[in-house]
């Protein structure tokens, strides 16, 4: 902290000083706003009078103890294999814009796949969870978020021949588990029944 002032013994402090000033002395005191280190973050919250000025004027007549609090935040970073494969989402979002959360919040977190991959695994910390988890922030913590890209199989494959008249036939698409599909008619002659959307037949 910093105080400034005549008779004040003016000049920046780390906490926990004790200071001589001349009684019935004005003084500017001022506390950084927040302190942060490695994912930490620390914010001024209010002083020990109740009072949530920062800067503010004391003007002691005795001796006098002023104690700052903080309230303390941790980020939450994160990590996405592959890059493109997904991404994950936070209820609540995070405080700030820049990832961090009052510490012992509650935050559920979910995976987000996206077009053409599937969940594969998150992991908060050192802990592995499913697609969708609770986990409580208290220290700095990085969501590892893992994706598989989907593929998949037609079967049959290749050229179907079909006579003339009205002909249902069917083809059976095979994926992973998560991966969507859809089927459509680009055709004003073929016309899609049952199956549109996976997994399973279609009927055409």
């Amino acid at each position: 902290f910093s105080i400034a002032g005549t008779g004040c013994n003016a000049g920046a402090y780390p906490l926990a000083t004790l200071l001589d000033v001349v009684s019935g002395t004005t003084c500017a005191i001022s506390i950084p706003a927040q302190v942060a280190s490695n994912g930490k973050r620390y914010l001024f919250y209010d002083w020990s009078d109740g009072s949530m000025a920062n800067p503010r004027s004391v003007t002691p007549a005795a001796n006098t103890t002023l104690q700052a609090s903080f309230a303390s935040q941790s980020k939450v970073f994160g990590s996405i294999t592959p890059a493109n494969g997904g991404s994950f989402v936070t209820n609540p979002a995070p405080a700030t814009s820049d990832g961090y959360f009052f510490d012992n919040t509650q935050v559920t977190v979910t995976a987000v796949p996206a077009p053409g991959y599937s969940f594969a695994s998150i992991t908060a910390g050192t802990i592995t969870y499913t697609i969708t988890n609770q986990v409580t922030v208290t220290v700095p913590t990085t969501v590892s978020a893992a994706f598989s890209a989907c593929t998949y199989s037609v079967s049959p494959s290749g050229t179907v021949a079909i006579g003339g008249g009205l002909t249902t036939q069917s083809v059976t698409v095979t994926t992973g588990a998560g991966c969507a599909w859809a089927t459509s008619s680009s055709a004003a002659w073929l016309a899609v029944g049952q199956g549109s959307a996976g997994p399973g037949p279609v009927v055409y």
